[in-house]
């Protein structure tokens, strides 16, 4: 049995013809066209800066308000959340029993 031999010849010429054909000369495309683009003039002017969040506050001190002596309340004589003075009475409380233990 005889195995027939590619013919190299022949590869060899296919390959240089496959070169050969891809170094042609391009053609040369056109330039592109320059794109048209708008303009906007602008004017300085001030511009309010502001930010709405949500949010929680707490107090970061808390005072405890309690009467020194024991009794009963009469009256409260301070409205919550307004500002005291020291020495502004803020409770009155019934007299009785101390005017009894007298």
């Amino acid at each position: 049995m005889r195995v027939e031999r590619v013919p190299y010849r022949l590869i060899t010429v296919a390959t240089a013809a496959v070169f050969l054909a891809a170094c042609g000369k391009k053609e040369s495309a056109p330039p592109p066209q320059t794109p048209e683009v708008g303009v906007v003039t602008v004017q300085p002017q001030s511009v309010p800066v502001f930010s709405e969040l949500p949010g929680r506050t707490s107090a970061f001190l808390v005072a405890q308000v309690r009467a020194r002596v024991d009794g009963i309340v009469l009256r409260r004589e301070f409205t919550e959340g307004t500002d005291v003075k020291a020495g502004q009475r803020l409770y009155k409380i019934d007299p009785a029993p101390y005017i009894a233990a007298l």
